[in-house]
This record gives C-alpha cells, sequence and structure tokens, in this order.
C-alpha cells in the first residue's frame, strides 16, 4: 500500500504536468498562453507538490512543509484566477497571497516540529477549505454573468471538493490516527477521500482549460462570423459601386450627347442670329450710304465737313460689325488659345494705342491707371481678351453717341485683390441700363448695341475665367468692373 500510494500521487503530479502541455501555446495554436499566469502557477504548484509527497520517505522531513506550500499556492492562485476573470488584479494582491502562504509555511513547519499528524491535517485541511470558499464565491459571481455550463460544473466539483475535505476531517475525527506520522501512513479512509478531493481537482484544472478552449473557440467563430459579414458587405459595397460607376458612364454619355445636341442646337441659333444681324448691318449700311448720298447731292456748297462726318460714322459701324463678327466666330466656332501668363498692367499700356485709334473719332479721351511699382498677373488668351475689350470699349462708344458733353472720358483702373485682378471701365457718357446686363439674349435685341456688345465680352471672359459686372463709381455715369483670378 506504501508503493501505491507513492505511485498515485506522482501519477497526479504526471496529470498536472500533462495538462499544462495540453494546453500549452504549442498544442492550442495560440501565439501565448492564452490561460494566463495564474492557471500556470496553479497547475505547476499542484503538480510540484504532488511530486513531492510521493518522496517523503526518501527525502528529508522537512519537504512536506515545501509540498504543502506548493498544494495551498494551488488552491490560492487558483481563486486568483478567477478573481482575474472579474477585474484587474492589482500587483498588492498577488503579493499579499505569496506572503500569506510563507505564513502558513512557517505556521506549518512549527506544527510539523511540536504538533501531530492530526494537526497539521486539520491545519492544511481548513485552510485549503477557506481557499475553496474563496474559489466558489469568486466563481459564483462569472456562472451568474457568463451562464456556461462548464463554469456551472467547476462550481458543482468546488462543492463536492468541500465535502470531500470535510469528510476527510471527520473520518480522522472519528478514527485513531495516532499511529499515522505522514500522508503515506494514513487510514484507508482518509486515504480515500484524499484521493477523491485531489481527483476532482484535477478535473476542475482540465475544465477551466476546456473553458478558456472554448472561449477561444466562441471568439474565433465570431471573428470569422464578422469577417465574413464585413466580406459580404464590402463585395455588397463594390458591387453597388460597379453599379455607380456604369450609371455615372452612362450619366456622362447621356449629358456629353445632350451637350452635343445643345451646342449644335446653340451654333445654328448663333448662326441665324449671325446672319439676322450682318443682314442689320447691311441694311444700316446701305442706308447710311443712301443718306450720305442724298446729303452729298443736297449739299449745295458741296461741304467738306458734312461729308467727313458721314464717312466717320460708315468707318465706325463697319469697324464696329467686324469686331462683332470676329467675337461672334470665337464662340460660334468654339475656337480655343492656349492661355498667357501676362502682367495685365503691362498689357493693357501695350494696347493703348489700338484703343485710341476707336476712340480719336469720337474726340473721346483715354486714361489708364495703375500701380507701376505692381505687377499683375493673370492667365488668359491675348486675342480673346482684346476682342472682348474692345466690344466693351464700343459700348462706352455707343453711350457718347446722343451726348452733348464736351469733355468726353473714358478710364481704365486696374487694382489687385488677394484673389484676383480687377480691370474698371468707366466712362461719363449716358448712364448704361442695369436692365442691359441682364437680358437673356441681347442678340435678339436687334435695336441695343450696347447688349450685343456686352454679352460677346461677358461670354469671352468667362470663358477666361473671369466674370464682369455693374459697379457704382462717383462722378463716372457707368462703371464696368472686369475680375480674372490671379496667376
Amino acid at each position: 500500500m506504501f508503493v501505491a500510494d507513492q505511485v498515485i500521487l506522482m501519477l497526479y503530479a504526471l496529470t498536472g504536468c500533462g495538462l499544462l502541455i495540453c494546453f500549452s501555446p504549442f498544442v492550442t495554436g495560440q501565439q501565448t498562453n492564452s490561460l494566463g499566469p495564474f492557471w500556470l502557477i496553479s497547475v505547476g504548484s499542484f503538480s510540484i507538490s504532488f511530486c513531492l509527497f510521493a518522496s517523503i520517505s526518501v527525502v528529508d522531513p522537512i519537504i512536506q512543509t515545501l509540498a504543502n506550500f506548493f498544494n495551498l499556492a494551488s488552491f490560492a492562485f487558483c481563486a486568483l484566477l478567477f478573481r482575474s476573470w472579474r477585474v484587474r488584479i492589482a500587483r498588492h494582491l498577488t503579493t499579499s497571497a505569496w506572503a500569506g502562504l510563507v505564513i502558513c509555511a512557517l505556521l506549518y513547519e512549527q506544527l510539523r516540529l511540536q504538533g501531530s499528524f492530526y494537526d497539521r491535517v486539520i491545519f492544511v485541511s481548513l485552510l485549503m477549505l477557506v481557499l475553496l470558499f474563496w474559489q466558489g464565491s469568486e466563481l459564483v459571481h462569472i456562472c451568474r454573468q457568463k451562464k456556461s455550463k462548464i463554469l456551472w460544473a467547476s462550481l458543482i466539483l468546488i462543492v463536492l471538493q468541500i465535502s470531500a475535505l470535510t469528510a476527510r476531517m471527520v473520518s480522522m475525527a472519528i478514527t485513531d490516527s495516532a499511529l499515522a506520522t505522514s500522508i503515506l501512513s494514513e487510514d484507508i479512509a482518509m486515504r480515500l477521500w484524499r484521493w477523491i478531493a485531489i481527483t476532482i481537482n484535477s478535473l476542475r484544472f482540465f475544465l477551466i482549460g476546456a473553458y478558456f478552449l472554448a472561449e477561444r473557440m466562441s471568439e474565433k467563430r465570431a471573428r470569422l462570423i464578422t469577417i465574413a459579414s464585413n466580406e459580404r458587405r464590402i463585395s455588397t459595397e463594390l458591387r453597388e459601386k460597379e453599379t455607380l460607376r456604369q450609371l455615372l458612364t452612362e450619366r456622362d454619355t447621356l449629358l456629353g450627347a445632350l451637350l452635343i445636341v445643345q451646342k449644335t442646337t446653340e451654333a445654328g441659333k448663333l448662326f441665324n442670329l449671325l446672319g439676322d444681324k450682318l443682314k442689320q448691318l447691311s441694311y444700316v449700311m446701305q442706308s447710311k450710304s443712301s443718306l450720305l448720298h442724298k446729303a452729298l447731292i443736297a449739299s449745295q456748297e458741296n461741304d467738306a465737313r458734312l461729308q467727313a462726318q458721314q464717312i466717320s460714322r460708315i468707318i465706325s459701324s463697319t469697324q464696329r460689325a467686324a469686331n462683332i463678327i470676329a467675337t461672334l466666330q470665337i464662340i460660334v466656332l468654339k475656337k480655343t488659345y492656349a492661355p498667357e501668363r501676362l502682367d495685365l498692367c503691362i498689357y493693357m499700356q501695350s494696347k493703348k494705342t489700338r484703343f485710341l485709334m476707336l476712340l480719336h473719332q469720337k474726340n473721346i479721351s483715354l486714361d489708364i491707371q495703375y500701380d507701376e511699382l505692381s505687377a499683375i498677373f493673370v492667365s488668359l488668351n491675348p486675342q480673346e481678351f482684346e476682342s472682348a475689350l474692345i466690344n466693351i470699349l464700343n459700348s462706352a462708344v455707343a453711350a457718347f453717341d446722343n451726348s452733348s458733353i464736351a469733355d468726353k472720358r473714358i478710364l481704365l483702373e486696374i487694382k489687385r485683390t488677394e484673389t484676383h485682378a480687377q480691370l474698371i471701365v468707366m466712362n461719363n457718357g449716358d448712364a448704361l441700363d442695369p436692365d442691359s446686363m441682364r437680358v437673356p439674349n441681347p442678340l435678339l435685341s436687334l435695336n441695343s448695341n450696347t447688349n450685343t456688345n456686352l454679352w460677346l465680352s461677358e461670354h469671352v471672359i468667362k470663358k477666361n475665367g473671369g466674370h464682369i459686372w455693374l459697379a457704382n463709381r462717383r462722378h463716372w455715369s457707368t462703371a464696368l468692373l472686369i475680375e480674372l483670378p490671379l496667376s
């Protein structure tokens, strides 16, 4: 029986080692030991304690103290393991547990030297019962939260282990244990209850490992379900994006077709309007030629001044018609030029001579004002912008047709803001009607050259990224504000 007891104790020690191996990261496939350090300490202490118990007969008797120390450590750290599932274990609690175990080992050593085997068993059994109650209280809280069958089974095993330890103490109390000096010389009934308690403890360690593996498998299943759900969502989004891309492609194709149709329709309308405008200009020139012919015939003195005025009007009308036709060709034919980066002040100064040629017949003075120390760079097409400026000046010249002002003036003022360059065209002729800037299609207003000139200029300026508005300036009847983005 003595040898059989040693073999059984070694089997329990090997059982603990087997549990450590079975739930190690190499077997479970975890990168780290998911059971945590408390489980490792508890099961490791379990194996060490029973390995020491099996060696009591061949080693110094003090080994009993070490064996019981590791046995109590197994119970204490199992309780800490259960508590760590609910809250984070503070370092001082772990330190207190080690300190308490050391104190219990010192008390046990005194009992080993001065007391009986019965006193030692009762002392250790009572400590085990206290630690088992601690484990049970911690496990009850976890069972209420987790609702796991494995945890409830572990709680039942704790109750059975408490019952087995209590039965062992009662059996020792009612039997003669004076002859026993160690667990290897116990009565068969007490040995049976001890083996039952140890077996239950081994089963609890196994259930704890099984619970951890079940939790990891549940987490993996949840992650797999989440990944599958994300994949389905991503595939659905990809399909929706592909459908949206196809719809956008179809929309762009449709818009392109509509734009082509619209451009074709607008081009047709503009060509028709251009034809009507050219016809009107032709009628005007014929009418003025007829008036000139009649005036020359009716003039007995052959007034050279009258002839010069009539010829000047015809030339002026012809120049306006030519500029309108050139601008309409830019718009209708969609002719594009590469933009250039220009200093607006230098560009306007270089065109001053050209502008004066348009104004000298009307005796209109032209002045260009800007800060000579600052450069204002813009990006635009010089030919298109010149065409727009000539149309705006023609509109300003038209403001003096019925004016009796002696000092006829046009002022071009160039300024700069944080983001734009401003060109303000001002004249002191007849004020421009604000509704002229809001005519839906000024080409249809054949009686108003101003509307046509402003409409053509607005088209060209917008094409170059700018805008044109009516502004208010003191001492000037009309002021047109042109804004261009800085380059």
